[in-house]
């Protein structure tokens, strides 16, 4: 968060930075992807699923500051970077999905 950096372990991060989301649901998958791992070309990476019931959502939109539910934007920016097998650096983020090229 603010240009902090984490590693791919989700459970981590909420821990960490949204402690008391598990109160409100559970992450029930979450990705860790280790170094020398691949994916195929077009192949997608789930990071986290969150489930709540649904009755806890006006909980976690007041957690998370969310006036308008109607205007809730993600509370944060995921940025990856990684590298292909060929080594070329690239970058993608939760608000444009589209890789670039470092």
């Amino acid at each position: 968060m603010n240009g902090e950096e984490f590693s791919v372990d989700m459970d981590e991060f909420f821990d960490l930075n949204f402690p008391k989301l598990g109160d409100f649901g559970h992450l029930v998958e979450s990705s860790s992807l280790s170094e020398g791992s691949t994916l195929t070309p077009n192949e997608e990476q789930i990071l986290f699923t969150y489930s709540c019931e649904l009755s806890q959502l006006p909980k976690i939109l007041e957690y998370f500051e969310v006036k308008e539910p109607d205007e809730f934007e993600f509370p944060f920016n995921i940025e990856i970077e990684y590298s292909s097998i060929y080594e070329e650096k690239w970058t993608v983020d939760y608000d444009d999905g589209m890789p670039k090229k470092i």
